[in-house]
Formats: C-alpha cells, structure tokens, sequence
C-alpha cells in the first residue's frame, strides 16, 4: 500500500464549531481519522475541508479552496491510507 502525505493547515483548514471546546475539537479530529480510514482520504476531507481552506505542497503553487483540493484528492490512489490519531490539542488567541 502507497503512504499519502502533504500538508494542510490541518485543523484551521476543517471547519469547526465556532465555540468548540477542546474536547469537540479533539473529537472531530478522530471523526475526521476515522472518516479517512473508512471511507477514504478525498471523501474524508470534502466532508471536513473548509471553503477557503488552503493545501500547501512542498514546493508546488498553493492549491485555494474546497473543490479545488479535493479534485485534485481525488487522483490520490484508492489504496492510500491517511491515519492518525490526535495526541492534544491547545487553544491559542481567539476562535
């Protein structure tokens, strides 16, 4: 089985409750794992990925909002796994 990596503004690019607490943050993380692991890595993060979320590629052009980066996680092959699990979460600034 393939790995899949890039890097996305992780969790300020998932839409989230506007007064979650850190406990429903942590949650929807592992929703947001478990979505990947069962479902697949595009379908997990159509559902999660904010509108203006940005998916920053080593190297590559920013690729800019939702349908943008998950058309192009579509091609990601069907057996590529994303798993995770959150080990903490801390509040900064304002939400």
């Amino acid at each position: 089985m393939r790995m899949f990596f890039c890097a996305i503004t992780a969790l300020s690019a998932v839409t989230l409750p506007v007064w979650a607490n850190d406990e429903e943050i942590m949650n929807i993380d592992r929703a947001f794992a478990r979505m990947s692991m069962d479902q697949g890595i595009a379908d997990a993060f159509d559902h999660y990925l904010s509108d203006d979320a940005v998916k920053l590629d080593g190297g590559s052009h920013p690729q800019v909002g939702h349908s943008t980066i998950i058309t192009g996680m579509r091609q990601i092959p069907e057996d590529a796994t994303l798993d995770w699990e959150p080990a903490g979460w801390q509040s900064r600034g304002i939400r």
